[in-house]
């Protein structure tokens, strides 16, 4: 094998892809073998906060040529348990959010410490993104207690006892606050990095989203930034607009002299009426309008916000015309009733809802549909 073509070789290697673990150990065949499968075992890297030691090893010495491999980096945060842990939810299980600053501001500080100290990427050979996808609580002796911090009270035989009910549950969730990056935290700047994905995971929609302009202004040389927020039903009205207006104020005060494309998902969590027949969601002039704010803030002119913006994609759930939800999964339900005689009331016309389908429409008329609408402003 060790006599094969590199191209051939690599090719052979790619196609078994599907378990890295595995491809991994082939790696000290040879050194005809190696390179080829680090350029694919390393593409994609998942790190925890607390194993960055061991992170920075797998790049020791001579294996630092590994770096250049790199492509994705996905970071879960880990921060401090839960306190009272046979708590059966958030009504006894209250996180200490400063506490939790803390520890997310320092886990901020010691990964771009450790990037930075990594061999500067050229942003103009490959794309580099980094990801925060996570957060976990390390140290939690019963696993079903993970998820002690959501909208369910457990009930755990032996541990937990399940007694409240789902209004304290909601209640306790909408008073139990966000952590944040603190201010006076003080990051390093990592150059190279093209692409920044925040995706709201396990409990990363208490992070408050203030922290935005602070982590992009370290990465100078970002052109792709993919954001998410998230309107829970459950959280009651006074959250929800405080999450709104956080998440606002963090994107206006973003520096995106070099941004070009940026991604904005608002993820809505149902309310338990899904199951309802899905009323006409697309209708004749039902159009998401563009407010000249927002064009003026994207124009390619000086003091505009994103002056180097070239695309801009906003995904949202609609909002049905007798003010119900849907959010994104709902598409299936949707598809589902436009083939049962039941709701042939509710069944879009097909002519238009092809064209929504295939994005047809201009930026400027952006429908509001069950599936996400791409709104590329040029």
């Amino acid at each position: 094998m060790n006599k094969l073509p590199a191209e051939i070789l690599a090719e052979i290697i790619r196609e078994c892809h599907a378990d890295y673990i595995k491809i991994a150990q082939y790696s000290s065949i040879s050194r005809a073998w190696k390179d080829p499968v680090e350029r694919l075992t390393f593409r994609s890297l998942a790190v925890a906060t607390d194993e960055l030691d061991d992170f920075v090893a797998l790049f020791d010495g001579d294996n630092i040529a590994r770096w250049v491999h790199v492509t994705e980096i996905r970071v879960t945060f880990v921060l401090r348990p839960l306190p009272n842990p046979k708590g059966c939810c958030a009504v006894v299980r209250k996180a200490d959010r400063k506490t939790d600053s803390i520890m997310f501001s320092a886990s901020v500080v010691n990964l771009f410490t450790v990037l930075s100290s990594l061999p500067a990427r050229r942003a103009i050979e490959r794309s580099f993104s980094i990801c925060f996808n996570k957060l976990h609580r390390r140290a939690t002796k019963h696993a079903a207690l993970e998820l002690a911090a959501g909208g369910t009270c457990w009930e755990i035989p032996g541990i937990a006892r399940g007694e409240h009910s789902g209004r304290e549950t909601r209640e306790a969730q909408a008073i139990s606050g966000q952590f944040e990056l603190l201010q006076d935290t003080s990051i390093l700047h990592i150059h190279g990095i093209t692409s920044f994905d925040f995706t709201i995971g396990y409990d990363l929609e208490s992070l408050r989203s203030t922290w935005t302009p602070e982590i992009v202004s370290k990465l100078p040389d970002l052109k792709f930034l993919r954001l998410s927020t998230l309107d829970k039903y459950a959280y009651g009205r006074l959250k929800r607009i405080q999450h709104k207006d956080a998440f606002v104020s963090s994107i206006v005060a973003i520096p995106g002299d070099n941004l070009r494309d940026i991604c904005v998902s608002s993820i809505d969590l149902p309310i338990g009426n899904e199951h309802l027949p899905v009323h006409r969601i697309v209708e004749e002039g039902d159009y998401l309008f563009i407010s000249p704010e927002l064009s003026r803030a994207l124009c390619s002119q000086t003091g505009a916000p994103f002056p180097t913006l070239i695309d801009f994609e906003l995904q949202f759930a609609a909002e049905t015309a007798d003010g119900r939800w849907f959010f994104e999964e709902d598409i299936d339900t949707i598809e589902i009733s436009r083939h049962d005689p039941d709701w042939q009331k509710f069944w879009e016309i097909k002519t238009r809802n092809a064209q929504i389908t295939t994005g047809e429409f201009p930026a400027s008329q952006c429908q509001p549909s069950a599936r996400p609408r791409r709104c590329c402003l040029y």
